[in-house]
């Protein structure tokens, strides 16, 4: 994992992959200094603090234009979905592509460099 941190001031930062859903014990050493911690890894549908999931659910996912519910079983509970049924109601992901044109406005990417693209000068670190 050392590799996945980077020094910043004061501290290392990184991200941590490959975490089972439920407790993990993470170790960190540093020449003789030694520290544990315990993270907790939850399922991508939830919940991560508002407690259980409610059944029965009115799923809206595809009201909300993120397509029908991803199905998460096969047993007949939640809503009817391709490929099965869906308990959590849990949404695709979505990833839409934009950029910003240079009259401010974000539009969508086309596959090729649109005449309008703006541009940013970023600040080396």
């Amino acid at each position: 994992m050392t590799g996945a941190f980077t020094e910043t001031r004061d501290s290392l930062t990184g991200l941590v992959t490959g975490l089972a859903v439920g407790a993990n014990t993470v170790t960190a050493v540093a020449g003789p200094l030694r520290r544990t911690l315990t993270l907790r890894d939850h399922p991508i549908c939830g919940p991560i603090f508002s407690g259980p999931h409610q059944y029965p659910f009115l799923c809206k996912t595809e009201r909300a234009g993120l397509g029908p519910p991803v199905a998460d079983n096969q047993d007949g509970q939640g809503m009817r979905t391709t490929g099965g049924w869906s308990r959590d109601c849990f949404a695709p992901v979505v990833t839409d592509r934009l950029y910003r044109s240079t009259d401010g406005t974000y539009k969508p990417m086309p596959a090729q460099r649109p005449a309008d693209l703006a541009t940013a000068t970023l600040l080396a670190r």
